[in-house]
């Protein structure tokens, strides 16, 4: 039995036209272009406003709501959510249990997943590959390996970045702010978190910070670095 038939409420896209869905138990659905949209097996859903066309596909147990739009030959599965006023398009994956939020955008060959959450106004493109539980946010754009690194330090994420106006921005732990700031504050963020192992995190996160310099300095192209440094705290 179809988990879902398209009623006649429909919407136009880019001169298509979409179907609001019917879910089996009566709940009505987001928009898709035809079957081939949304599968009939599995858990996926399309909700709310929430738009998917061309030759997009939802699946497995993925979920795509709010007024977030799937389309071209994009590929939400998994246990991938797109929401919000998110947008995934062109070639791009979102899968694993990725989330896509905001008004954040990804496209091209891009591919978001593992626990990856992409949000705010940011743009993941071209081939970037975004993974495990980076976090990128604000408006940051991610396109190559010289815009984007991803950390493991002293048990905490780091994510760098640039954002819009050049400037590297690193979110380490629950603070985000720009490499610059970092070297500023650096000691009293220490003094204010880790009292007790001030001389470990200044020298380790000052070698961080050195490192993401470089790194985007280098302007090398390819996959996106993925660098795990993991520490024990001394005792």
């Amino acid at each position: 039995m179809a988990k879902y038939t398209l009623t006649k409420e429909t919407q136009i896209l880019n001169k298509a036209t979409l179907y609001r869905i019917q879910y089996e138990n009566g709940d009505l659905g987001g928009f898709i272009e035809s079957e081939k949209n949304l599968s009939q097996d599995g858990a996926a859903r399309v909700s709310g406003a929430a738009q998917v066309s061309g030759a997009a596909r939802v699946y497995g147990a993925a979920q795509v709501s709010g007024a977030a739009q799937v389309s071209g030959d994009a590929r939400v599965y998994g246990d991938a959510q797109v929401s919000g006023a998110a947008q995934v398009s062109g070639a791009a994956r979102v899968y694993g249990a990725a989330q896509v939020s905001g008004a954040a955008r990804v496209y091209g060959d891009a591919q978001v997943y593992g626990d990856a959450w992409v949000y705010g106004a940011a743009q993941v493109s071209g081939d970037a590959r975004v993974s495990g539980d980076a976090r990128v946010s604000s408006d940051a754009q991610v396109s190559s390996a010289a815009l984007y690194l991803h950390a493991k330090v002293l048990n905490y994420s780091a994510d760098a970045y640039r954002l819009k106006d050049k400037t590297l921005f690193l979110r380490y732990g629950c603070e985000g702010m720009s490499i610059a700031d970092w070297r500023t504050n650096l000691c009293a963020l220490c003094v204010k978190y880790v009292p007790s192992h001030c001389d470990l995190y200044e020298r380790t996160l000052t070698a961080l910070f050195d490192l993401v310099e470089a790194v985007f300095a280098k302007g090398s192209e390819g996959k996106i670095a993925k660098i795990v440094k993991q520490e024990k705290e001394s005792k």
